[in-house]
């Protein structure tokens, strides 16, 4: 996760370019970009539990085993039926999460144009057009 922290930290520098502020907005109303990875990411450490605990059961269940839990020759030796093995499965970033992370790229992005657009309306405007 400090992979994470690191580009959000870069993300937060980068939106002062309307270019990356579009990207970044695009990004998360699509689902995409580090949103989608960080939502993945925790998906996977729970996938990682759901295992673990899986296997702690397996082993509680047998009364030859030592429990002493994952280390090889101390857990139960029967054999694991892969179709018990709980499988992972992705599920998508909720829009809601999407509109959400993609608020603020877009509000920096109308504030840029807006400021872009007053600066231009301003130097316009003391312009000597007539001169």
């Amino acid at each position: 996760m400090a992979e994470i922290r690191q580009f959000k930290m870069a993300k937060n520098v980068n939106m002062l370019s309307p270019g990356f502020a579009f990207q970044y907005a695009v990004e998360a109303l699509l689902g995409n970009g580090i949103m989608r990875y960080e939502y993945f990411a925790r998906q996977g450490w729970d996938y990682k539990e759901t295992l673990r605990q899986f296997f702690r059961a397996r082993d509680a269940a047998d009364a030859n085993s030592p429990h002493v839990l994952f280390l090889q020759d101390f857990m139960s030796a029967e054999k694991v039926d892969s179709n018990n093995i709980p499988r992972f499965a992705e599920k998508s970033l909720p829009l809601s999460d999407s509109i959400a992370g993609g608020m603020v790229p877009i509000v920096v992005l109308v504030l840029e144009t807006a400021l872009a657009f007053f600066f231009a309306l301003w130097a316009f405007n003391r312009a000597d057009i007539a001169g």
